[in-house]
């Protein structure tokens, strides 16, 4: 991540970590909760204690302040809260993330409240065929991310270097051409006494006239950190030594291809990547762990058996991630699964959709109890023992 962006998220890190104080201790955090591997029995010992939270919009942003209305506060990366409006709509959509917020094992509570409960007594309505489509999106996603893992993996092992202009640059010679480098080395002569001139109607290409002596005053093909090459001007009727091209398009796609690369190195879970250099498939265990895991929760889900967060093969699924399994066969596994998934929903006796009066009824009598003042809160924090791996 770039300094300027990592700046950025920092300060809304910083804002929305007011808001949140300020909104628990108007009592309006209405359910918070441990999430994420710790939940799902999959952690191990180098993973964090993810949580998540949602909360009542404060009656002033609705009313007086709607510009101040926030439908998600983040806290840090993985520490996100959503406003509960915001949040039963994304659970009718039967978004994965939200689902799993809904049905997270009661020992990872830290906070619930009797408005809450309200959503949490009806819960097992929000299960439609609409999760079809919502796991299928993030099992697809997640196995995507895991094979581009392959790119930026082979780039480490090439020791990939900045380029310049100069190595997209091939001029000709003979029959055939040279890079440029090789080029300028056949002729003893540095980049610094080449002189390019723009050959007209043709895109990349240059006459090159080169600077033996020194005593021409050529600019030459590229100066130091710049991003293109330079051009110089000729006296009339100087014949040029070769004809140069210069790819700009492959040295733009270079320069974003490595700029991806930085920001990988730089954002990446050194322990995820200890992981993946360690069984060295070329591919992230984790990316494959939660790929096996959101698609047997939707297989789960069309059988009509709920939604199951914390997962009973657990093992199994810890062994995926550290590379004991051959990821490959898994990832075409899951390929076919996604593709299964059509078919088991549309033959499945689950509701097609949420109904939309529940959805409205559900956030009126919730923010009612709370804005009323009838709202009760529960801690967990005490019994809570993955709280305790924080610390």
């Amino acid at each position: 991540m770039a300094k300027k962006e990592q700046v950025k998220n920092e300060n809304r890190y910083d804002k929305d970590r007011l808001i949140y104080n300020d909104l628990k201790s108007r009592g309006l955090i209405l359910f918070e909760t441990v999430v994420g591997s710790q939940a799902h029995g999959t952690a191990i010992e180098t993973s964090d204690v993810d949580k998540g939270f949602v909360f009542c919009a404060p009656y002033e942003w609705l009313v007086f302040h709607q510009e101040l209305y926030q439908s998600e506060l983040r806290l840090s990366p993985d520490y996100v809260g959503k406003e509960i409006g915001s949040f039963i709509l994304q659970a009718k959509s039967n978004n994965p993330t939200v689902l799993e917020f809904l049905f997270t094992p009661e020992d990872c509570y830290i906070s619930n409240s009797s408005s809450f409960q309200r959503l949490l007594n009806v819960k097992d309505q929000f299960i439609t065929k609409v999760a079809e489509k919502s796991f299928a999106g993030y099992a697809t996603q997640q196995l995507s991310k895991a094979k581009g893992q392959e790119k930026m993996q082979n780039w480490e092992k090439n020791r990939v270097v900045r380029k310049t202009p100069m190595d997209f640059c091939w001029v000709t010679y003979g029959q055939g051409s040279l890079r440029l480098n090789e080029y300028l080395d056949t002729q003893n002569i540095t980049q610094e006494r080449v002189g390019l001139v723009n050959i007209p109607h043709m895109k990349g290409m240059y006459s090159m006239f080169l600077d033996f002596e020194g005593d021409i005053g050529y600019r030459g093909v590229c100066k130091e950190g710049a991003g293109d090459i330079r051009l110089s001007s000729t006296e009339k009727g100087v014949l040029p030594v070769a004809t140069m091209s210069f790819d700009k398009d492959a040295y733009s796609t270079h320069c974003k291809d490595y700029k991806r690369y930085q920001n990988w190195v730089e954002n990446r879970n050194e322990d995820r990547w200890v992981e993946v250099k360690g069984h060295n498939q070329k591919i992230d265990g984790k990316n494959i762990l939660h790929l096996v895991r959101l698609v047997q929760i939707a297989e789960e889900i069309s059988e009509g058996k709920g939604i199951n967060i914390r997962r009973p093969n657990a093992e199994e699924l810890i062994s995926i991630r550290r590379g004991e399994r051959d990821l490959e066969s898994i990832a075409s596994w899951g390929e076919i699964k996604i593709g299964e998934m059509k078919a088991n929903f549309q033959l499945s006796d689950l509701p097609d959709s949420v109904p939309d009066k529940l959805v409205i009824d559900l956030v009126k009598d919730i923010r009612n109890d709370v804005y009323m003042g009838i709202n009760e809160i529960y801690s967990f924090e005490d019994a809570n023992e993955f709280l305790t791996l924080e610390k």
